[in-house]
């Protein structure tokens, strides 16, 4: 049997021969299994009777279309400041794109680890540091264990990264309840010194001092109930939140769209029209500093009427405000006149809305919304939601006939991402404070582009008519009233 043909030598010896032919054997095969002369010869057929200007701008653009996708290369975490002045982090998000690592996208979230509702002067130092604790580990989280658990995704696979992510999050809160659990077992073991029994005797009361009467009442006084403990702040939750919008801005920016239009897809087939969240603008914000009757109030809170546009609604608010401001200023000693004269301007049709009471969002989409004794939720973009998260708790709101009211956290950042959330979940209400500062009036200002936008599409729906929920009336009890007094609808 004969050997085949021995391959040229062309002046080298017969082993360098040999490696360079096989050397072009793996690079015809590479070649050949990338579909490289196929493609080249479909391209320079078509390119002749083309007769592009730019040749080779031509040419990068037919194969551009055969590149990979976007793919997350890494990861980093910065530190920032927000609108308060206290720590949170920022996310960049790179991805590889022909064979390049570019930098897409920044992002920044509040660190929300406190209830501004109930802040005292006591526990604010401990706030301050567990806010600065959270975005010490948020940030070795980012830069360490969630860096190497999305490189290689893909921006546009929302679902899968957030999967991730709360999987992730999962697992450190149950090494932190074992943790406690073998912490607690250590404690028991350990003996308790024994106590003195203590000497004191119980003061004698003095005889000439009568003891206080209490005062009558008609009717028993029912207990106030002690407010519920606040939901506790993992440290380091705030990672979880910001890679996840992260994520969802570079999808955007590879996709070239918009935020809304993104979440919109995530949620449900995007609709023909999509329609502006209804802008409840804080006019005055009220409590113990306002004199009179103000004092009884948080806040008042102006609703626009649901046919106007989001422009023309942000234009009349900001009349309605600089209006009362002055009438309220004005006149400072008439404090009952014009309590009477604002109670007169209120609809005695209303929404049953919570917000101190609203739970977080994975707190809803684990225990459900309960009894649903409320008309709406008002809920933030903290911690550790995901853009997932928002978009089920919306779908569960919807389905029980629930208004999904996105909200601003106490300590907000520049980051405008809350106004394409309420636009692409078809939010009926957004609450973003006042028209005033900066990481108030950017969410408003990137309102009014979304509106712009659908509008040149023809895309921009009409907010409907507002349908007010009957809540069923208990059974008034005769005990419960004083005689005399009005019975108050």
């Amino acid at each position: 049997m004969s050997a085949g043909p021995a391959p040229p030598t062309n002046g080298r010896s017969p082993e360098e021969a040999r490696d360079f032919y096989q050397l072009k054997q793996r690079a015809a095969e590479y070649y050949r299994s990338n579909l490289v002369p196929q493609r080249m010869q479909q391209v320079l057929n078509s390119m002749f009777y083309d007769n592009p200007d730019d040749v080779y701008g031509h040419l990068a653009n037919y194969f551009a279309s055969f590149a990979k996708p976007a793919a997350i290369s890494r990861i980093v975490g910065k530190e920032k400041l927000d609108s308060a002045g206290q720590r949170t982090v920022q996310v960049e998000i790179l991805c590889t794109i022909k064979n390049l690592e570019k930098s897409i996208c920044f992002t920044t979230m509040s660190n929300s680890c406190h209830d501004p509702n109930y802040t005292t002067f006591d526990t604010m130092d401990k706030e301050i540091e567990l806010k600065n604790l959270s975005a010490q580990i948020a940030l070795e989280w980012i830069n360490g264990p969630l860096n190497s658990l999305i490189k290689g995704l893909l921006p546009a696979n929302q679902t899968q990264v957030d999967k991730f992510l709360s999987e992730y999050f999962q697992r450190k809160v149950e090494e932190d309840e074992e943790q406690k659990k073998k912490d607690a077992e250590v404690e028991e073991v350990v003996p308790e010194p024994e106590q003195s029994v203590s000497t004191n005797t119980v003061p004698v009361l003095d005889k000439k001092k009568k003891p206080l009467k209490a005062k009558k009442s008609i009717a028993p006084e029912k207990p106030i109930k002690p407010r519920e403990p606040a939901e506790k702040c993992f440290p380091g939750a705030v990672a979880i939140g910001v890679v996840s919008l992260a994520v969802a801005k570079a999808a955007v920016k590879l996709q070239n769209t918009s935020l809304f239009l993104h979440i919109a897809s995530l949620n449900h087939e995007p609709p023909k029209e999509m329609r502006m969240p209804i802008p409840m603008v804080s006019l005055l914000s009220c409590g113990k500093s306002s004199g009179g009757k103000l004092r009884l109030m948080k806040e008042v809170i102006a609703v626009p009427k649901h046919n106007l546009g989001y422009k023309q609604s942000l234009e009349m608010m900001m009349a309605f405000q600089q209006q009362i401001t002055k009438w309220m200023f004005s006149q400072k000693s008439l404090d009952e006149e014009q309590w009477y004269e604002l109670c007169h301007l209120l609809s005695p049709q209303c929404y049953f809305l919570a917000d101190g009471a609203s739970k977080s969002i994975d707190k809803f989409i684990t225990s459900g919304l309960g009894e649903n004794r409320y008309s709406g939720l008002i809920l933030k973009h903290t911690n550790q939601t995901t853009i997932s998260d928002f978009v089920q708790v919306a779908k569960l709101m919807e389905a029980q006939d629930c208004r999904f009211i996105p909200s601003l956290t106490d300590a907000e950042t520049l980051d405008d991402s809350i106004a394409d959330i309420a636009v692409g979940l078809g939010a009926r209400f957004i609450k973003l404070g006042g028209l005033c500062h900066g990481e108030r009036v950017a969410k408003y200002n990137r309102l009014l582009a979304i509106e712009e936008e659908l509008a040149q599409r023809g895309a921009l729906g009409q907010a409907a008519e507002h349908q007010f929920p009957v809540f069923s009336e208990e059974e008034h009890d005769p005990n419960s009233a004083r005689p005399g007094s009005e019975q108050l609808d």
